[in-house]
């Protein structure tokens, strides 16, 4: 009667099931660890693009990668001045998505002063993980929340002021003073 009891019990907990789950929680485990490694230059063309002075521009980008922990950038640019490449260069090192820049070749030409940049990129700033879930904490910063001491169960809820705007006429007979330009 002990091993009937047993074999029920076995069969209660259903074995195809908890196969089906152990193979689902494997593949789970795997992607996790896929995602985990995968990398997203494009994260890093954002971060170029708010860490660059509006006083330089890049010409070329070659970016190369070993592994995903170690990629190297190479640009030439063209600059205002060499006080630009020196602030571009401390805003680099501040910024934390590119690492050790090294500006060299300055010269001074008719249109700017030309140089190349080598540096390496953060693994940490072009992670997909770390991409997606600032995608997500942006997005849920963005996603007004209803106000539940506001809410109806009837009617449905209004997030935001509207914004209205009226004009309004002079009275017939009246004239509205020309506007004049301001000059600072």
């Amino acid at each position: 009667s002990k091993v009937e009891q047993l074999q029920r019990a076995k069969e209660a907990f259903e074995p195809s099931l908890i196969q089906e789950l152990t193979r689902l929680d494997d593949r789970m485990r795997m992607a996790d660890q896929v995602l985990g490694a995968h990398i997203a230059p494009t994260a890093f063309f954002k971060t170029l693009e708010q860490a660059t002075l509006s006083t330089i521009s890049f010409q070329t980008l070659e970016m190369s990668a070993t592994d995903p922990q170690h990629i190297a950038i190479k640009m030439a640019g063209i600059a205002e001045s060499v006080n630009s490449i020196a602030l571009q260069a401390d805003l680099f090192s501040k910024n934390g998505a590119v690492t050790s820049p090294i500006f060299s070749d300055i010269t001074r030409q008719s249109d700017g002063v030309h140089f190349n940049m080598t540096a390496l990129i953060n693994p940490a700033s072009v992670s997909y993980v770390h991409m997606v879930n600032d995608a997500a904490h942006t997005q849920s910063a963005q996603t007004p929340q209803p106000n539940p001491l506001n809410a109806s169960p009837f009617s449905p809820q209004t997030t935001g002021t509207q914004n209205q705007s009226t004009q309004t006429t002079p009275p017939k007979g009246t004239t509205t003073p020309p506007s004049t330009p301001r000059t600072p």
